[in-house]
C-alpha cells in the first residue's frame, strides 16, 4: 500500500483542488486542524474504513512522527482484522506492521534520526498502525533505510527480516559454519531467512 499525497491543496466550499505532484501531508478537511486518514478496523471481519485524525501537535521525548509512503500487508494483518491472530486486538484500531516514510518530526530525547531521514518503522507495541498517512513511533522501532532501497522496497523487508534474524539468533543461536535447513525458504520471511544464514552469520 503506498499513499501519494499532493503537496498542495486548494478548499472551496465543497471543491477540493490540488497539484500532482511530490509526497507531502495536508490537510484533509477544511478544519483548522491538521487532520491524517487511516484505515482503521472498526469490527473484527469486517472491511476497514478511512476515518480522520488530529496530527499529534506535540511529540513525547522518545517518539518519532513519520509520513507513510509505504506499508506492507502482512498475512498476520489479514488474520488480526479478522480476529485469528494469536494475539486478539480490541477495536477500533489501524493495522499494518511495517511502512518506510520520511520523519516529519522527533522528539527531544530522539537521538540519530532527524526530520527528512527517509526510515523503517516496525508499526507494533507503542507504534500507531501502519496503514495511515502518518505513523507516530517510538525511536526504538525506527531505522535508517539505505540509500539502496526506495521506500516502497523498504516496507515490504521489515516484518520478514525481523522474524527471521530473531528465529536464527535468538531462538536457534546459530553460529558462524553451522549448517542450516530452511523449509519453505520461497515465501517473504524463508528468503530473508536463507539470506541471513548466509550472507550475516555465515551459515552453511
Amino acid at each position: 500500500m503506498a499513499f501519494i499525497i499532493p503537496p498542495e491543496i486548494l478548499l472551496k466550499q465543497s471543491l477540493r483542488l490540488c497539484t500532482k505532484f511530490g509526497h507531502r501531508v495536508k490537510l484533509s478537511t477544511v478544519s483548522s486542524t491538521p487532520m491524517y486518514r487511516a484505515a482503521v478496523c472498526t469490527k473484527l471481519a469486517e472491511p476497514l474504513v478511512v476515518r480522520e485524525f488530529p496530527v499529534p501537535a506535540t511529540l513525547k521525548e522518545t517518539e518519532v512522527l513519520v509520513a507513510t509512503h509505504a506499508c506492507g500487508v502482512n498475512f498476520a494483518d489479514i488474520l488480526t482484522c479478522k480476529g485469528l491472530y494469536q494475539e486478539r486486538r480490541r477495536t477500533p484500531f489501524t493495522p499494518g506492521g511495517e511502512i518506510a516514510g520520511k520523519v516529519l518530526a522527533v522528539g527531544s530525547k530522539v537521538h540519530g534520526i532527524k526530520s527528512g531521514d527517509r526510515v523503517f518503522v516496525l508499526a507494533f507495541g507503542k507504534t500507531s498502525g501502519g496503514a495511515a498517512e502518518i505513523c507516530l513511533a517510538d525511536m526504538a522501532s525506527v531505522f535508517p533505510v539505505p540509500d539502496n532501497l526506495n521506500l516502497v522496497e523498504a516496507a515490504s523487508l521489515i516484518v520478514s527480516y525481523s522474524t527471521s534474524l530473531m528465529a536464527l539468533t535468538m531462538k536457534a543461536n546459530l553460529k558462524k559454519g553451522e549448517t542450516v535447513l530452511i523449509t519453505a525458504a520461497a515465501g517473504a520471511t524463508g528468503l530473508a531467512a536463507v539470506d541471513i544464514a548466509k550472507n550475516l552469520i555465515g551459515c552453511q
